[in-house]
């Protein structure tokens, strides 16, 4: 599939976390450059996305999905309107430590460090570890399901996921599959918003 020309930047807000300020995913789409029709759509998908394991993440969290998208590919970037989507964690066993996440790995057909991105979804609330402090399987599975899920409804949609080169942002490579990583916990060592 072509993708579009337009490139979009969607803000994932996380708050609410324990002793955490908060968090961001950014995730980049492709497609019509300031469709704002199909950019609000691409943000009600990631919303379902969030909300297919919202009972894992702890009572208190808040995702806010779109917090702002950003229009990148037609001159200096500019707000797309759209109205965010809150997405609130349902689980009331208390949370697991700020630093800890389970990693989601988006993969291009391209098999190299520029052909891979990277979410981290977390603190997640203590129902989602198992005894010996790794991720409960069942909750791999629904973010699992959940991610590709999202692949699959945002490239149908028109506004696929992409990984972006930050050298060359016009050029994008489309996600075709995720790997949620559920080993072990991991920590997000770098904090910028951009």
């Amino acid at each position: 599939m072509a993708l579009g020309t337009g490139r979009q930047k969607v803000v994932i807000q996380i708050s609410g976390g324990l002793g955490s300020p908060p968090d961001y995913n950014i995730l980049h789409l492709a497609g019509a450059a300031d469709d704002a029709t199909a950019a609000q759509n691409a943000v009600n998908y990631l919303g379902t996305y969030y909300n297919a394991f919202k009972s894992w993440m702890p009572n208190g969290q808040i995702v806010t999905v779109g917090s702002q998208v950003l229009e990148l590919s037609t001159g200096a970037p500019h707000d797309i309107a759209v109205t965010p989507v809150s997405v609130a964690g349902t689980d009331f066993s208390g949370f697991t430590p700020p630093q800890c996440a389970v990693v989601v790995s988006w993969k291009t057909h391209t098999a190299t460090r520029k052909g891979r991105g990277r979410s981290f979804l977390g603190p997640i609330g203590r129902a989602g570890c198992t005894t010996n402090g790794t991720p409960l399987p069942a909750m791999v599975t629904a973010m699992q399901t959940a991610a590709s899920t999202l692949i699959n409804d945002l490239s149908v949609g028109g506004f696929p996921l992409v990984v972006l080169n930050a050298a060359t942002p016009t050029a994008a490579l489309e996600v075709v599959s995720a790997v949620v990583r559920g080993a072990s916990f991991h920590t997000q060592r770098r904090r910028a918003l951009a």
